[in-house]
């Protein structure tokens, strides 16, 4: 049996997040998936990302 700790840990090293300020110095976060790599969030905002 999973307890509710267990669960919470695997939970919160399954998620991963990158912040970073853009040149308007607002905020973007990205919420990485890390078992699945086509996971994807809806969201109002839409900002271009170079590589």
């Amino acid at each position: 049996m999973t307890s509710d700790a267990d669960q919470r840990r695997e939970s919160s090293s399954r998620y991963r997040t990158i912040e970073f300020e853009d040149d308007d110095a607002d905020t973007i976060t990205i919420v990485q998936d890390t078992e699945n790599d086509r996971a994807w969030i809806q969201s109002t905002l839409a900002v271009p990302v170079e590589r």
